[in-house]
């Protein structure tokens, strides 16, 4: 959690990552923990993230903030806080595998929301693409896509072939993952 809050301790900005953190002591346990760790450390502007994350959002979201503040006060933020957080949860777990589903929101004057997952070999820890877990080309995964969102935008038009890298008005997402 990196909150902020005003000199009066007005709480004017939610910022913080929910990390998921496996139980044991495994070798494949490490790996997955060590993976959330560094994704942690991109999503507030302190690495790079493996598959997903822009590594400005965070300084992007703290300079809005401070031109927020300039424009609306601390009152107003404080009432209507800005937000910029990961929710995360588990969306499948068996014996082999588990699938973690995290939800970025990003909130300043607007407020948009990006779901990410991440799917593990539990016995290995290796993150999985998704030709492990579905018989799915990219063409397909285009298809799809942009079936359900951002037709408009034209971004999953470079899913062919094997890459399964879409950019997103300069947000770059590794949809093997």
């Amino acid at each position: 959690d990196r909150s902020v809050y005003d000199e009066e301790g007005q709480l004017i900005a939610i910022m913080y990552y929910d990390k998921p953190v496996i139980s044991g002591d495994s070798e494949a346990v490490h790996k997955i923990n060590t993976y959330f760790q560094n994704e942690s450390e991109a999503f507030f502007g302190n690495g790079q993230s493996v598959t997903w994350f822009s590594n400005d959002a965070c300084r992007e979201f703290e300079n809005g903030l401070e031109l927020m503040q300039e424009c609306w006060g601390n009152e107003t933020m404080a009432e209507y806080p800005c937000r910029y957080a990961m929710d995360t949860r588990i969306s499948y777990l068996d014996d082999d595998l588990i699938s973690i589903m995290q939800i970025r929101n990003y909130s300043l004057e607007q407020n948009s929301w990006f779901c990410y997952g991440s799917t593990f070999d539990l016995k290995t820890g290796e993150l999985l693409p998704i030709t492990e877990l579905v018989s799915l080309s990219p063409e397909e995964l285009r298809k799809i896509m942009s079936d359900i969102s951002y037709n408009d935008a034209g971004c999953y038009d470079d899913l062919r072939k094997e890459n399964y890298v879409i950019d997103f008005y300069g947000h770059v997402i590794d949809m093997q993952y």
